[in-house]
C-alpha cells in the first residue's frame, strides 16, 4: 500500500476564496517526510473507580449491583517512532499512521477488560447523603417544563406530597414511579426532589387501559383499550407483549404489533433507565440515548460510547468521552482517536460551515480534543477515513463526510448536465430584451444589460452584485423576455420573506425552494427521479443556499429546463454547509456577470453607498461624519447605555416618525449571547413593548419559554409537517387551551405568518424564539424599511466586514448603527479571514473539464468574472 508523506501540521493551506480560482487546497500534499510538530501533552488519566458495596435492591426494581472491574492507573501511550518512509495508499487516503503493526489483535491494542454489565460508578463522597428510593403513585401533574422538569403530585399509601424532578419520558396521572433523591420542603410543606425517576409496567386493568391511551400508540385510544381489557381482563397485563394473542380481542394485527412493542420498550426502561442516569445523563439525553439505541443502548455504549457523539443528537465528544473512562477504555484506543476525528469533522461541518478539513487541521484539532501528540493521532488517519462515515478526498485533499461528497459530486453532475444543453439564439434573445424594455418603460445599464443577455443565452448562469445595481430590475426584465418565447417561468427565494420580496418587485408569484420541492413523509416528493416540470427557474437570495438545498434543488430540475442564478457574493454565506455561490463563481466555468452600476442614488439612499464603502474596507460614512439623512451611527461604547438606545430607537424615535416596530424595524446583532447580544435585546425590548402580565391570559407558558400574544417570533428549523421554514417571521397572534384525544387540555398558541398560520405547544416551542432582534446570518435574505444594528466591541470576533455589509444592506430606507466609531471603522477594516473549506469549485472545473470544449460554455458578453479578494 502507497502512501502519502505527511503534510506540515501548523501550516494549513488557505480555505475556499483566498485568492485561489478554487476552494479548498491543493490537491496533493508537499513532498518530503517532514516531522510532525508536536507539544506531546501529557495524555490524561483515565480510571475507574471502584463502586460502592451494592445495596440490596428494593423488589420490582432491576439489580443495580455491579462486578467490581479492574482500576486502569494511566493510559500507556507507547512512544512515538521515528516516522517511516510513507507513500501514498492504493485507497487514496491522506495516511499518516506508522507502518509497524498493531501490538495484537484487539481493536484498543490490548486485551478486553473484564466483562462490565452495569455503569460503573464513582464512589459516594463520606459527607453525601445515600439516596433515598420512594414508590409513588402519580396523582396529577402539576408543571411540565419543555426541558423535562417536572413537579408531580403523587401518593405513597395515604400521604400526598409534591415530587420535583426531570422526567426523561411523559408521566400521566395513575402512573406507578420510583423515584431517588431526597427528602425536602417548600413553604412547610413536605417534598421529595428526586434525582431520578423510574416507570413502571401497568398492573391493573385501569392502569393498562389508562397507559395505552396516553402513550400513542398509533391509531390506540380509549376505546381500543377498553376492548383489549374487557376481553383479557385481569390476563391482559401478561399478554400484553404477544401480538398473536392481542389479535384476539378484535385488534388488527398493525395495532397490535405498535401496543406489543411499546410495552416491551417500556418494560425495559426502568432498567435502561438507571443504566443511562449512572452514567451521569441528564433526562433529555437520556431520552435522545434510548430514543437512538433502543433494547441494544447497555452492549453498543460498552462496546464504543464514542459513537454515541455521531449517533445521538447533542451528545458532545466530551460527555462520551468521560463515559468511555468509566468503562476502562483506554486513551489511545483506536476508537477514541477515530472517534474524535469524526467529531472534528462533524463540528466543521454543523457548526462552521466548511464541507471538510485539510487532513492536517483535522489531525490538529483532534489530537487537542483528545489530550494525544498528533503523532498518535495520524497514525489512525485510515481508519478514521475508511469510508464508513468520512473519506480522504484526492481531488480536493480534504477529509470530507461521506454524505457531504456525495452532495457535492451529485450537485457537480446536475450541473453539467444542465450547463450541457443550448441556451436561446443570442440574436432573438437581444430582440426579446429590447421588446422587454420597452414593454416595462425600464433602460437597462449594459452590465444589466449583458446579464439579460447571458442568462437568456446560457441555461445555467449566475448574476452577482451589491444593493441597488439593479438585480431585481433586470430579473423582472428576463422574466419578460422570457414570456415571449412562451417559457413557463418559476420564481423562488431560499425564505418565505425572501420570496414574498421577490414576489413584490417582479409582479409574478415566487415561491421557496422548500415550498416547490414539496416535502412528504421524510422527503421531498420532486427529486432526480420526479423533476419539476417548468422551464425556467429564477433563484434569488442564492447566497443563503446551503450545499443541501443546492443539490436537492438542481437535481430536480428536467435536462433542458434554465436556471438563473442571483445573488450578493459579498454578503455571508450560508449558514449551512458550503459558500455555493462563491464556490459557482470561482469555478470559472458557470457564465456570471457582476452589476456594477449603483442606482438607489439616484433616491438619494446613502445605503448602497456606505455598503460600497463597507465592502472596499472603509468606514461607511466619510471621516469626522456621523450622520446623514438615512443613514447614521449613534456613538455609544457601555452595553447598558447600547441597549437602552436600541430600545429608545425601537419604540420611540423611529416610530414618531410614522414607522411601526413590528413590521417596519429589525434589531441586528452579530451574535446571540454577551451583553449586547440578541438574547438580551430580545428581552429588553419585549419589557417595553409587550411585557407578561400574570393572569391577563394573553401569555403561553412552556416552562424556560413564554410568548405573549403580539410577540414578533422567528422559526428557527424547517418543519416540512407545518410548513413552516428556518428564518420565517410571524406574530403571536392567539393562546389558548384545548384538550387532546384523550380529554387532557394542554396550552397551545398560533403564530400568524405572511400567508398562513401555524399552531404551536409545549412540544414544539422550541422551534420558535422571540424576533424583536435577531443575528445578521438569521436576517439573510430580508429586507427591512429600517436597521437598527448593535455593534458593541465584545462581539468584535464576529463582527468583521461581511457580517457589517450584510447587516447594512438589510435596510430599504434607514440604518442606524449602534456602537463607536471605533468599533465600526475596525469591522469595515477586517476581512474574514474564515473562509470555508469546500470542494464544489475544484469539481467542477474538473467535470466541465470532461463534458465539454472551452468554446461549449464560453459566456455572451459579461464573460466570467474576478472575485476581488480583500
Amino acid at each position: 500500500m502507497r502512501h502519502l508523506p505527511p503534510p506540515r501540521i501548523r501550516k494549513a493551506p488557505p480555505p475556499a476564496g483566498q485568492g485561489d480560482l478554487f476552494a479548498g487546497p491543493p490537491a496533493t500534499a508537499p513532498a518530503g517526510p517532514v516531522q510532525l510538530q508536536s507539544a506531546n501533552p501529557k495524555p490524561p488519566v483515565y480510571a475507574v473507580r471502584m463502586p460502592p458495596p451494592p445495596r440490596r435492591p428494593p423488589p420490582r426494581l432491576p439489580s443495580l449491583a455491579s462486578r467490581p472491574v479492574q482500576r486502569p492507573v494511566e493510559a500507556q501511550v507507547p512512544a512515538a517512532a521515528p516516522p517511516p518512509n510513507l507513500t501514498k495508499p492504493k485507497s487514496g487516503l491522506s495516511a499518516l499512521r506508522s507502518s509497524a503493526p498493531p501490538e495484537d489483535e484487539f481493536d484498543d491494542g490490548r486485551p478486553p477488560s473484564q466483562e462490565v454489565d452495569e455503569a460503573p460508578r464513582p464512589a459516594r463522597k463520606e459527607q453525601e447523603p445515600e439516596l433515598t428510593e420512594i414508590k409513588v403513585k402519580v396523582v396529577s401533574v402539576l408543571h411540565r417544563a419543555n426541558d423535562g422538569f417536572t413537579v408531580l403530585k403523587v401518593q405513597k399509601g395515604r400521604e400526598t406530597f409534591s415530587m420535583a424532578t426531570k422526567c426523561p419520558f411523559d408521566v400521566e396521572p395513575e402512573d406507578m414511579i420510583t423515584g431517588r433523591g431526597h427528602w425536602g420542603s417548600h413553604k412547610g410543606w413536605r417534598t421529595f426532589k428526586a434525582e431520578l425517576v423510574l416507570q413502571h409496567a401497568p398492573e391493573t386493568k385501569n392502569g393498562i387501559v389508562t397507559w395505552l391511551k396516553s402513550r400513542a400508540v398509533l391509531g390506540v385510544g380509549h376505546r381500543s383499550a377498553l376492548k383489549l381489557v374487557a376481553h383479557f381482563g385481569d390476563e391482559a397485563k401478561d399478554v400484553m407483549d404477544q401480538p398473536d394473542r392481542l389479535v384476539e380481542a378484535g385488534i388488527d394485527r398493525q395495532k397490535a404489533e405498535a401496543i406489543a412493542e411499546a410495552w416491551v420498550k417500556n418494560a425495559m426502561q426502568p432498567e435502561l433507565v438507571v443504566f443511562l442516569g449512572d452514567l451521569g445523563l441528564g433526562a433529555g439525553m437520556i431520552r435522545r440515548v434510548l430514543e437512538a439505541y433502543g433494547s441494544t443502548v447497555r452492549v453498543q455504549i460498552k462496546e464504543n460510547p464514542w459513537r454515541m457523539a455521531e449517533r445521538v443528537r447533542g451528545m458532545a465528544f466530551k460527555t462520551a468521552d468521560d463515559i468511555a473512562k468509566r468503562f476502562g477504555h483506554p486513551a489511545d484506543s483506536p476508537k477514541r482517536i477515530c472517534a474524535a476525528m469524526r467529531s472534528v469533522l462533524f463540528t466543521a461541518t454543523q457548526t462552521d460551515g466548511h464541507c471538510g478539513l485539510p487532513v492536517e487541521i483535522m489531525i490538529e484539532k483532534a489530537a487537542r480534543l483528545a489530550g494525544l501528540s498528533e503523532k498518535i493521532v495520524a497514525q489512525h488517519v485510515d481508519e478514521a477515513l475508511n469510508g464508513e462515515s468520512a473519506v480522504f478526498d484526492e481531488l480536493t485533499g480534504l477529509a470530507i463526510s461521506v454524505g457531504v461528497l456525495e452532495r457535492e459530486k451529485s450537485l457537480t453532475k446536475h450541473l453539467a448536465r444542465l450547463l450541457s444543453h443550448n441556451g436561446l439564439d443570442r440574436e432573438a434573445a437581444a430582440e426579446a430584451i429590447a421588446a422587454a424594455e420597452y414593454d416595462l418603460g425600464i433602460e437597462l445599464d449594459p452590465s444589466q444589460r449583458d446579464a439579460a443577455m447571458m442568462a437568456l443565452t446560457n441555461k445555467v448562469c449566475v448574476i452577482t452584485g451589491g444593493p441597488g445595481t439593479g438585480k431585481s430590475t433586470t430579473q423582472k426584465v428576463i422574466v419578460h423576455a422570457l414570456a415571449t418565447f412562451e417559457r413557463k417561468v418559476c420564481l423562488a427565494a431560499p425564505t418565505g420573506r425572501a420570496s414574498k420580496r421577490l414576489q413584490e418587485v417582479s409582479g409574478r408569484d415566487a415561491s421557496t425552494c422548500h415550498r416547490l420541492l414539496q416535502w412528504q413523509e421524510g422527503r421531498f416528493v420532486h427529486d432526480v427521479n420526479n423533476q419539476m416540470n417548468d422551464d425556467w427557474f429564477i433563484v434569488d437570495e442564492f447566497s443563503m443556499v446551503d450545499l443541501g438545498l443546492a443539490h436537492s434543488f438542481v437535481q430536480a430540475i428536467a435536462s433542458g429546463s434554465g436556471l438563473t442564478i442571483v445573488g450578493d457574493v459579498d454578503q455571508l454565506p450560508s449558514v449551512g454547509d458550503g459558500q455555493v455561490l462563491r464556490d459557482l463563481i470561482q469555478s470559472g466555468v458557470i457564465p456570471t456577470s457582476r452589476l456594477n452600476v449603483v442606482h438607489r442614488q439616484s433616491n438619494d439612499s446613502p445605503i448602497p453607498t456606505a455598503a460600497s464603502r463597507i465592502n472596499k474596507g472603509l468606514p461607511p460614512l466619510e471621516p469626522g461624519v456621523s450622520r446623514v439623512e438615512g443613514f447614521s451611527i449613534e456613538n455609544v461604547a457601555e452595553p447598558s447605555q447600547l441597549i437602552k438606545r436600541v430600545v429608545d430607537l425601537f419604540t420611540r424615535q423611529l416610530p414618531e416618525m410614522g414607522f411601526d416596530p413590528m413590521k417596519d424595524i429589525q434589531v441586528l446583532a452579530p451574535m446571540r449571547r454577551h451583553d449586547c447580544g440578541v438574547d438580551a435585546l430580545n428581552k429588553a425590548i419585549k419589557a417595553v413593548v409587550n411585557p407578561v402580565i400574570e393572569g391577563d391570559g394573553r401569555t403561553a407558558d412552556f416552562g424556560i419559554r413564554q410568548f405573549t400574544i403580539g410577540d414578533r417570533v422567528m422559526h428557527t428549523r424547517n418543519d416540512y409537517i407545518k410548513g413552516v421554514f428556518n428564518g420565517e417571521i410571524g406574530i403571536v397572534g392567539f393562546v389558548g387551551m384545548k384538550e387532546d384525544d384523550n380529554g387532557k387540555s394542554h396550552q397551545y398558541m398560533r403564530v400568524d405568518y405572511q400567508d398562513f398560520a401555524a399552531i404551536y405547544n409545549a412540544t414544539d416551542c422550541d422551534d420558535l424564539e422571540m424576533a424583536y432582534a435577531t443575528t445578521v446570518h438569521k436576517s439573510q435574505g430580508c429586507e427591512f424599511p429600517v436597521v437598527i444594528m448593535a455593534c458593541h466591541r465584545s462581539q468584535s470576533n464576529m463582527l468583521k466586514r461581511n457580517l457589517l455589509y450584510t447587516g447594512v444592506t438589510r435596510a430599504k430606507k434607514i440604518c442606524t448603527l449602534v456602537g463607536t466609531p471605533e468599533t465600526i471603522s475596525n469591522a469595515a477594516a477586517s476581512a474574514d479571514t474564515s473562509s470555508r473549506y469546500t470542494g464544489l469549485a475544484h469539481r467542477l472545473k474538473a467535470e466541465m473539464d470532461l463534458v465539454l470544449e472551452p468554446a461549449a460554455y464560453a459566456p455572451a458578453p459579461g464573460g466570467f468574472i474576478q472575485i476581488d479578494e480583500p
